[in-house]
């Protein structure tokens, strides 16, 4: 039998790989849904010479781990001063994935809106607005 002192300690260093793996892991997904990236790093905004306008959008963000997979920009609606809304989200890998934060990007192409004045788009810890 271990002494008081290392049952403690054994009971810590468990309590913390615990917190520390469970901060690192992806969210479970249910039923294959999708769920928020952890950042958006870039968004890029191009109006494309077409009959009628198009715009594409491009971000560029993190996720917590790798294997996700099936990226998209999610249309939340439009905000204030015509600024469309997207939600960055992926589906996070089920089972063992690599514990390192990953790259990731999802493209949109749709037509513009009348009186579009740029896009936001959201993840899990941040957000950035491209005019």
């Amino acid at each position: 039998m271990m002494p008081p002192s290392n049952l403690r300690l054994g009971a810590i260093a468990s309590l913390m790989m615990a917190m520390i793996t469970g901060c690192a892991s992806a969210e479970p997904s249910s039923s294959g849904s999708k769920t928020l990236v952890y950042r958006v790093n870039n968004v890029k905004v191009r109006v494309m010479e077409s009959s009628p306008e198009q715009i594409q959008i491009v971000a560029e963000g993190m996720t917590r781990t790798g294997g996700w997979t099936a990226p998209e920009l999610r249309k939340v609606g439009t905000g204030r001063g015509g600024i469309l809304e997207f939600e960055f989200v992926a589906r996070a890998p089920q089972g063992n994935a690599t514990d390192a934060i990953s790259p990731i990007s999802a493209s949109l192409s749709l037509s513009q809106p009348a009186g579009f004045r740029g896009v936001r788009v959201m993840a899990e810890m941040n957000s950035q607005t491209e005019p």
